[in-house]
């Protein structure tokens, strides 16, 4: 016996039918759901902890009333540090809830 041979003429393709279309894109809506839903979110919260904070002193002011009612010149928390010295850069850099009294 001989093997059967192939008939003469252009060799076989495979092609996409309408499955295999449809199947591919909803894949593709699942896929971009997932990175909607998961990625984004998980990014947001990846970013926002390596986030750096600090006091800005220049945009606060501080004004001051003697006991007669007489209020003095306003001046900012920036100079006050500056002549007191009482807050160090170390203690500027902040978190989310870092807090620094008046």
């Amino acid at each position: 016996m001989s093997a059967p041979a192939l008939p003469a003429g252009r060799a076989p393709r495979i092609e996409l039918d309408r499955d295999g279309v449809v199947k591919r894109l909803l894949i593709g809506v699942v896929a971009l759901y997932l990175i909607v839903a998961l990625a984004l979110p998980l990014y947001t919260m990846m970013s926002k902890s390596f986030v750096t904070y600090r006091f800005d002193l220049d945009r606060y002011e501080f004004q001051v009333s003697d006991e007669a009612g007489n209020w003095g010149a306003p001046v900012t928390a920036a100079a006050l540090n500056a002549s007191l010295d009482a807050v160090t850069e170390e203690a500027l850099r902040t978190s989310t809830n870092g807090r620094l009294a008046a």
